[in-house]
């Protein structure tokens, strides 16, 4: 079965922004997959993560001075440990 990973973004100011995204569960426990951020980015706060029947939520707010117009988000792991932006 088919589970994909959501990761949703939100501008706060210029150069800050909300995330929200939803590993989804493989075999009980959460896919390997992490955020890639572009150099620079910095995690402002503590992550604060929510476990569901499907998949574990984590809400997290970064921030990069110089924005991320024309810069790349992306996950990287998986079964293949392949990079997706």
């Amino acid at each position: 079965m088919f589970r994909p990973a959501y990761l949703e973004l939100h501008e706060v100011t210029d150069d800050s922004y909300d995330l929200t995204w939803r590993l989804p569960l493989v075999n009980g426990r959460p896919a390997q997959l992490e955020l890639v951020y572009p150099e620079g980015t910095e995690l402002l706060g503590e992550v604060r993560r929510l476990q569901l029947p499907n998949g574990l939520v984590e809400q997290l707010r970064i921030q990069r001075h110089e924005g991320l117009i024309g810069q790349r988000l992306g996950l990287r792991g998986g079964a293949t440990g392949d990079s997706a932006y």
